[in-house]
């Protein structure tokens, strides 16, 4: 019988992840699967926060628009746009920072309505919303 132990110091959380044991001699090979994960003690925990709300807005029909908000949480609350409470899923970015940004790049009739932005990490959740109103 063989042993072999992996030790990691200084455990960062780059070291997370799925670790691949092989064992091998003339008889065959055996492999095993180890997931390693890391948690931070003491880590921060917030619940979602609007930094910055979305805005009303207006625009002529046939020009672009884009509505913005800032939301933050630890951990990085998961966002979703909605349109008079249908969830958007197409044309929406949020980055790093928190920014979220819903962009029509050419405003329809169709586009009028109410905006609402939800976040929600495992600690609660915050909505910002705002009217976007599409002239002719």
């Amino acid at each position: 019988m063989y042993c072999s132990i992996i030790q990691i110091k200084d455990v960062q959380m780059a070291d997370e992840g799925t670790y691949d044991i092989i064992a091998r001699n003339r008889e065959g090979e055996a492999v095993s699967h180890v997931v390693l994960n890391v948690k931070v003690k003491g880590a921060k925990k917030a619940p979602p926060q609007v930094e910055q709300p979305l805005k009303n807005a207006t625009v002529q029909i046939g020009n672009p628009v884009t509505l913005t908000a800032k939301v933050t949480g630890i951990p990085t609350p998961v966002v979703k746009w909605y349109r008079n409470g249908v969830e958007i899923q197409t044309n929406v970015k949020t980055d790093e920072k928190g920014i979220s940004a819903l962009t029509i790049t050419a405003a329809q009739s169709e586009d009028d309505g109410d905006y609402m932005l939800n976040a929600e990490n495992e600690h609660g959740q915050v909505q910002t919303s705002a009217t976007l109103t599409v002239q002719l």
